[in-house]
């Protein structure tokens, strides 16, 4: 399989890690906008909302501002903010992210502007000028991105960034450690974590039509991990946790368990009644996980093409 193979080659490696460094670079100038929002939003509540992959930026705010107790937090599409919340409180502020889901985002949008709800709504370029031009009048920021895994992962740095900087002095040692790597930036690893995490890829890829699962945390990333490995060729799919913990004995397939060792706890009902279960275990902060497992499948689906 060519993606094996290049998951080893370091020429192929450093390639795409030039594309993350970029991608990270780019975070830094959004992150700025992020944490200005997030230091003046008016509502005592604060939406954490997305369209498609715009999940995992979403998700790290979500979970890292719920960490801080700063301020009450929800995840939710915005299709459904706009349906179930939105309508009925008066007392929110909306953050949303997309990967490029254009019709349902400016549909959302426009429900949000109606109720005049305070927002901040970030998304890749569009394709054409109708919907740049849709992009400005919602007054969208656009990232210089178009791409689903490039966009997710620019904005998953950009929201990470700007939460660690926001945050610096709430966490205590925990914070100070996060705002460290956030400063020294993921690039680094980006190379050194892809060879660390090859062997278990490989062993994924050798297994026959693969479920995989995650801790709730690193649901949104898992998600486009199993896309990753999808698009390459591999028969994989994602299920929740919840969902495999109910119908073990049904699900025939080969399993795959995808969380950080903080979360050890909560696998080992699955880990005692399934064996054989492939784990892919970060041994890393949760509230930063999702990044990482990010940029593995921004290298997988640059590495299969």
């Amino acid at each position: 399989m060519q993606l094996l193979q290049k998951l080893r080659d370091s020429h192929s490696l450093r390639k795409v890690a030039g594309e993350v460094a970029e991608l990270e670079k780019q975070a830094r100038i959004f992150s700025n906008s992020i944490a200005e929002f997030l230091a003046q939003v008016s509502g005592k509540v604060l939406v954490c909302a997305y369209t498609g992959f715009g999940s995992i930026p979403a998700s790290i705010a979500y979970w890292y501002t719920t960490a801080t107790g700063r301020q009450n937090a929800v995840l939710m599409s915005l299709e459904s903010a706009t349906t179930f919340v939105l309508p009925y409180r008066d007392d929110v502020s909306v953050l949303v992210f997309s990967t490029g889901e254009y019709s349902r985002l400016f549909a959302s949008l426009q429900a949000v502007r109606v109720l005049g709800v305070d927002y901040r709504a970030y998304a890749p370029q569009p394709p054409d000028e109708r919907l740049k031009l849709l992009a400005r009048h919602y007054g969208v920021e656009l990232v210089p991105q178009s791409d689903v895994y490039a966009s997710a992962l620019l904005l998953s740095f950009a929201s990470f960034i700007a939460l660690t900087g926001l945050y610096k002095d709430v966490l205590q040692a925990r914070g100070k450690r996060l705002l460290s790597h956030s400063t020294e930036g993921f690039t680094a690893v980006a190379e050194s974590l892809v060879e660390k995490y090859s062997p278990l890829i490989s062993r994924v890829a050798e297994l026959e039509s693969p479920v995989l699962t995650s801790s709730e945390l690193l649901e949104p990333s898992a998600q486009l991990f199993a896309l990753a490995l999808a698009e390459a060729g591999l028969n994989t799919t994602y299920m929740p946790l919840s969902l495999i913990l109910e119908k073990a004995s049904e699900v025939g397939k080969p399993l795959v368990a995808i969380y950080t060792s903080a979360e050890e706890a909560s696998f080992k009902e699955l880990r005692s009644t399934r064996k054989g279960l492939l784990e892919i275990v970060f041994n890393t902060d949760p509230l930063e996980a999702g990044i990482y497992l990010t940029m593995i499948s921004l290298f997988i689906t640059r590495l299969s093409n």
